[in-house]
């Protein structure tokens, strides 16, 4: 983020109406047990991805606006679930937000399965972007071992982020 710490981004439409911006609110606690993985032959560009999602919003796709309402209720859970440092309900945002995702678009099974590796070893897993990269979190020493160990046999990359606070 160009904001030197983590930010929660409400894009609630009310606040739209007087701003040409969304509500931007630092995240104080920090963010803890991040992973991010990779492939390197499962990159695929936001057209692909994304597909008609705009278009089938736009059109009033109740599957669609139904998702959109289900995320926004998972980003006010999930940064109640941080202040609270509730990891069980972070881990059900987190994996929940790629289940909706997974249901209302087509999504290239290989990058499903990478999501699948890093759940099979305890992780939460989402996709991060478009394609070809995800990202969860952890509980432990011994799950991160799991995750890693998985990951590395599928060709699978994995870094974890040093996310610096700066006032």
């Amino acid at each position: 983020q160009a904001y030197n710490y983590p930010v929660f981004m409400d894009f609630d439409e009310s606040h739209f109406n007087t701003n040409p911006y969304g509500k931007y609110e630092k995240l104080r606690r920090p963010l803890k047990n991040i992973y991010i993985a990779y492939s390197d032959v499962l990159a695929e560009g936001s057209e692909k991805t994304h597909g008609n999602l705009r278009a089938r919003f736009n059109n009033g796709d109740t599957e669609v606006l139904e998702a959109v309402e289900k995320w926004k209720s998972l980003t006010l859970l999930f940064r109640d679930a941080l202040q609270a440092d509730d990891m069980d309900t972070m881990f059900d945002c987190i994996d929940t937000n790629f289940d909706i995702r997974n249901m209302i678009t087509d999504l290239h099974p290989q990058q499903v399965e990478l999501v699948k590796l890093a759940r099979q070893s305890g992780a939460c897993a989402k996709f991060c972007g478009s394609g070809g990269a995800i990202i969860g979190m952890y509980r432990d020493d011994r799950m991160l071992s799991r995750l890693r160990s998985d990951l590395s046999k599928a060709g699978v990359n994995m870094l974890l982020p040093n996310i610096v606070y700066q006032e």
